[in-house]
This record gives C-alpha cells, sequence and structure tokens, in this order.
C-alpha cells in the first residue's frame, strides 16, 4: 500500500466526521449525510482483498445462528444461501481499515475504534435479531441497502461486565424512534444502548448483495479507570497484603478496613491529570497495532531508500535513556540513542512525509543498515508501515 493509497482511509475519515457533525456533542442516534462516492470503490475494493485474500477465518450469521467459514468458496457458498459473511475487527488484518481507526480516533479524543464488514445478500432474513451494543456505532452503506430501524435504550450505558440479567433487558415491542433505508454512501449513528434491528431489502442498487462497515467507537468509561487504579495500585505494599488465614472475623474486617483507608488515603493525594495519565498509558499498550499486519504488506524490495511511516499516529514513542532503548506502547527495542529516537518520531510522526534509512542514519549519525534494521524491527511489531513507493 504506498502513501497515496493511505491517503484515502484518512480522506474517508474526514468525510465521516463532517456528515456526523456533532453527534458526539449530543450523542443521539440518528441518520446523517452521506460520503463521497469517489470512496467508496476502494473500501469495496479492501473488503474483497481481505475477505478472499487475507487467509482469516469469516463468521457466518443467520437468524442469531453463529458457524464459521474456513475458507473464502466456503464463505461465498453459505452467502448464496442466505447466510451474512461477518469479518469481526477488519483493522487487524488491514492497512487501510487501521488507518482508517486511527485517524477516527485522533479525532475522537484517542477513543478505541474497531471495525466490522457485513456481506448479506439482498432479501434475506436479518443476521441478528433486535438488540443493543456497548459502544457507538458509526455505520457507512457501502453497496446495496439495508433498512435500520432504532428504539430508545432499554439499558443505560451497557457495559459487557454487568450482570447477566441486566444486559439482557427485555427490549419492548413499541414504535421505533428511527426507522430509515441506507443507500450506498449514506451514514448513519446507533448510539451505545440503543436496541436496533438491521434486515436486508429486496431492493437494490444494481448489487444482489448489501455491504457496510459498523465502526464501534469507545472512549473509557469509570469502570475502566478504577480498573486501572486498581492495577496502579497493586505497586503499593498496603493493597498487597493478603486477608488472614484463618476463622476469625473480627482479623478479617480489620484487613478489609485497611484496604480501605489505604485506598481513600491514595485517592485524596492523586490528581485528575495523573489520572488521566494513568488511563492514557493502559490504553496506550492496549491499542498497539496487531503484530502481523504490517509484515503481510510489506514490500519485497526494502532498503535504505525504502520510505517508512506510522501505521498508527496514536502509537506511543518514548526514549529510556537508562536502558538506551525505544518503549513503543509498552514494547521495548534495545539499543537506541536519544538522537536516533527522536530523529525517527519526528519522521514518521502524523502528517510527517514519512522517513528512510538512509535520512535517519545522517540525522542521528548512525549506520545505514543499523537504521534500516531499527526501521524493520518496528515494522515487525506493526507499529511502521514501509514501502519503496511511497515517496511517488
Amino acid at each position: 500500500m504506498t502513501r497515496r493509497e493511505l491517503l484515502i482511509p484518512k480522506q474517508l475519515a474526514e468525510e465521516l466526521l463532517a456528515a456526523v457533525s456533532g453527534v458526539f456533542v449530543d450523542l443521539k442516534s440518528g441518520r446523517f449525510g452521506a460520503v463521497g462516492d469517489r470512496l467508496l470503490p476502494p473500501v469495496l475494493s479492501e473488503i474483497d482483498q481481505v475477505i478472499n485474500f487475507g487467509g482469516i477465518p469469516l463468521d457466518l450469521l443467520r437468524a442469531g445462528n453463529r458457524r464459521t467459514a474456513s475458507t473464502p468458496a466456503e464463505a461465498s457458498a453459505a452467502l448464496e444461501s442466505g447466510w451474512t459473511v461477518q469479518l469481526q475487527n477488519a483493522e487487524r488484518h488491514s492497512l487501510f481499515f487501521a488507518q482508517l481507526c486511527s485517524r477516527l480516533g485522533l479525532d475522537l479524543s484517542q477513543a478505541s475504534v474497531r471495525v466490522n464488514v457485513y456481506v448479506t445478500p439482498a432479501g434475506r432474513e436479518a443476521a441478528f435479531g433486535k438488540h443493543h451494543d456497548v459502544v457507538h456505532a458509526l455505520v457507512l452503506q457501502v453497496i446495496g441497502r439495508k433498512r435500520w430501524r432504532v428504539w430508545d435504550p432499554a439499558v443505560d450505558d451497557p457495559v459487557w461486565r454487568m450482570r447477566r440479567a441486566t444486559h439482557a433487558a427485555v427490549l419492548a415491542d413499541d414504535e421505533p424512534k428511527i426507522d430509515t433505508i441506507l443507500s450506498s454512501g449514506d451514514v448513519l449513528f446507533v448510539r451505545r444502548g440503543d436496541p436496533h434491528e438491521v434486515t436486508p431489502t429486496e431492493e437494490s442498487d444494481s448489487s444482489d448483495r448489501s455491504v457496510h462497515l459498523t465502526i464501534g467507537i469507545s472512549s473509557s468509561t469509570g469502570h475502566d479507570l478504577v480498573r486501572a487504579v486498581a492495577d496502579e495500585m497493586g505497586n503499593d505494599v498496603s493493597f498487597r497484603r493478603a486477608s488472614p488465614l484463618s476463622h476469625d472475623r473480627g482479623g478479617r474486617v480489620a484487613w478489609a478496613d485497611s484496604v480501605r483507608q489505604a485506598a481513600i488515603e491514595w485517592w485524596r493525594t492523586v490528581d485528575a491529570e495523573s489520572l488521566l495519565a494513568l488511563l492514557d498509558r493502559v490504553r496506550a499498550v492496549r491499542e498497539l497495532p496487531q503484530p502481523g499486519i504490517v509484515a503481510q504488506k510489506r514490500h519485497d524490495s526494502i532498503s535504505t531508500e525504502t520510505t517508512w511511516w506510522a501505521v498508527n499516529p496514536l502509537v506511543t514513542i518514548l526514549h529510556d535513556p537508562g536502558n538506551n532503548s525505544l518503549l513503543v506502547s509498552g514494547r521495548e527495542v534495545r539499543g537506541v540513542s536519544e538522537a536516533v529516537a527522536e530523529a525517527l518520531v519526528a519522521g514518521i510522526k502524523d502528517g510527517s512525509p514519512g522517513i528512510t534509512a538512509r535520512t535517519l542514519a545522517e540525522v542521528s549519525g548512525i549506520e545505514t543498515e543499523k537504521a534500516l534494521k531499527l526501521l524493520s524491527a518496528l515494522a515487525d511489531l506493526g507499529v511502521l508501515i514501509g514501502d519503496a513507493e511511497a515517496a511517488n
């Protein structure tokens, strides 16, 4: 994938956000504008590449049932029989979708963004019944048509960790607040917790299949923050002491009270900025791109003139002078000086023209081959993409 091709996910992200302008302030489900027709063929082409040549299992869905297709041929046969083909977390298998998610996350206060792809035969039964999700959904109809119905929420701000009985609250059969048909390029926003049902229509736009993207968007909840704090508290011996190994109720109550008092003191001394910094560190580690997505797409003839840039503009790259190493979203690459780290970050940061091994060597003063090995190592971690055609 060339740098020019990677501009398409950026443009798509910009048009999606423009189409739903203001929705992330009010957070109300609704149908919005559309993206330009010129952006849909590249999206469809990338879906075709990942599904048919990605070498990954695909989920098959129909009327609440689920099974797996091991090959594209098996998925195609199932599609003809009325099953929906689902590709979950497409950003793990495609640089195109990794860039799309990164761009959206960058503009949404570093929200976590995922994308699922759904391919459904026109006019067949829905893959799911009425349900609600625990993330906001930005829906882009790529080809064909689908009917979306959305209801008022049955559960406020649901999360996966809620008790099953609460999360699976009964969904009323009242009239939907939204009942609309999406065509190619149309955009819909479904708020987290709003029950919805999706049905392919008989009508088509010259296609016998309906394809849409569901872009899941989530930001940290208070529960996420408390979990991050709990992990951090493990560094304090006050929270590592075990309860007494006895049936002495008083001793166990005293232990629980000591933990409570330590927690109160911990929260009293920490400020909000420190809490956000802690949460950002945790998310940075968890959001590192999956190793391997870059390796599958790397150019066959990597050289000192290959241009490199970040797969994910949100990636955190820090230098540890004590160990003379790079810390890349929680992973360590040793043998890197501060001068090399500064030149690298300047060369691959968002909006930069990228960096070559030769340029990195000239700026930082290291050998060209050593610079190339460093860039290749970061590519193997899923952090960089290198392409000999990127400068064209």
